[in-house]
């Protein structure tokens, strides 16, 4: 019987296909397609499976589910839990037992009860529940993952509830979420956003991040430049340097609104420190300041700095390079090179003082 159901279904998909007539990318018909005798090795849904193991070729199911084991996957079988009794009218339709009751249905076959299961039309066994708000992560709205109401694009703790957004501090943290319950300008390196740091981010509009980003990355690129002026500092660009480089890879920044006066500080936030020292790639990165395209200072002894960000970032995972400028500057440039082995380095913002120190 299965096989009789299976050469049928096999046989209306060669029907419909048939019907269909459209065009192969080789410019061939798909009716020309089948009489090459290739129908198996089509994929009609889409869903990653050809069609000679599709158990559903017409209706997309890249898992192939298939409750009852009768040819049919579970996505397009009228009968799922194979009990004679179609899904319309089954009162548990993945529970074969014909003293199933509507208590015990399980519409999504997880083996948890819909009465009990957090996500009921969703497969979730695990029943993981991150925000403990009785929706299962599986099922939860993905733009609100804590549950609290607020965006996680708006969010200031996007995985911790604050429906309140209470921050204190004003470091852009909401309390809920914040390492650093008053951020202190004074151990502070740069890049604080609170009204008293006393040093700040080169930020967008006024600032412009470039780099080449180019899709091919032979002589290397930045991923994602803009990261280094946005306002969020959980993320990054990206310096890929490759293989035996000849020459290095440039990320400039350049702030169209302000000039640093010197003496100043000047701080690059960078990702996985940890990895740099033990690479001993410090040597290869080169920053440089300019003033309106005119170099100014070059810096290449670099040492790695404690990270505060007042609160932004207080984490073990990012670092700073830090030191001090003579000269007054509007452009930063970080360069990466000269190393024989491949690297990808993390910026997450420039920082100086607004003032002369």
């Amino acid at each position: 019987m299965k096989t009789n159901r299976v050469n049928w279904y096999m046989a209306a998909l060669v029907m419909t296909l048939l019907a269909l007539a459209g065009c192969r990318s080789d410019g061939g018909s798909i009716s020309e397609q089948l009489l090459d005798g290739d129908i198996g090795q089509l994929d009609q849904d889409g869903d990653g499976v050809v069609n000679s193991d599709d158990n559903c070729p017409l209706v997309p199911n890249p898992d192939q589910q298939d409750m009852d084991g009768d040819g049919f996957g579970d996505a397009c079988d009228s009968d799922i839990d194979g009990d004679g009794v179609d899904n319309s009218r089954d009162v548990c339709p993945r529970n074969p037992d014909p003293d199933c009751t509507a208590a015990d249905a399980d519409t999504d076959g997880d083996g948890i009860r819909d009465l009990d299961d957090n996500c009921p039309d969703t497969y979730n066994p695990g029943q993981e529940d991150s925000d403990g708000d009785g929706v299962g992560d599986a099922c939860e709205d993905t733009n609100d993952r804590d549950g609290d109401g607020v965006p996680d694009s708006e969010d200031n703790c996007p995985d911790t509830a604050n429906a309140s957004q209470t921050d204190t501090d004003g470091d852009g943290i909401g309390d809920a979420c914040d390492p650093v319950d008053d951020s202190d300008p004074a151990t502070a390196y740069a890049c604080g956003t609170a009204a008293s740091a006393p040093f700040k981010p080169l930020q967008a509009p006024d600032a412009i991040a470039t780099g080449d980003t180019s899709l091919l990355c032979l002589n290397g690129c930045v991923d994602e430049p803009g990261n280094v002026v946005d306002s969020n500092f959980l993320n990054s660009a990206t310096i890929n340097v490759p293989l035996n480089l000849v020459g290095t890879v440039d990320l400039d920044v350049v702030d169209n609104g302000q000039t640093y006066e010197g003496p100043n500080r000047l701080g690059v936030a960078i990702t996985e420190p940890d990895q740099l020292l033990s690479l001993s790639l410090l040597g290869t990165i080169t920053v440089t300041t300019g003033l309106n395209g005119t170099e100014q200072e070059s810096f290449t002894d670099l040492t790695l700095a404690d990270l505060d960000l007042l609160g932004q970032l207080n984490d073990s995972d990012a670092g700073f390079l830090v030191f001090d400028t003579v000269e007054d500057f509007n452009e930063v440039t970080v360069s990466v090179g000269g190393i024989d082995v491949l690297v990808q380095l993390g910026v997450i913002a420039v920082c100086a003082s607004e003032n002369a120190l």
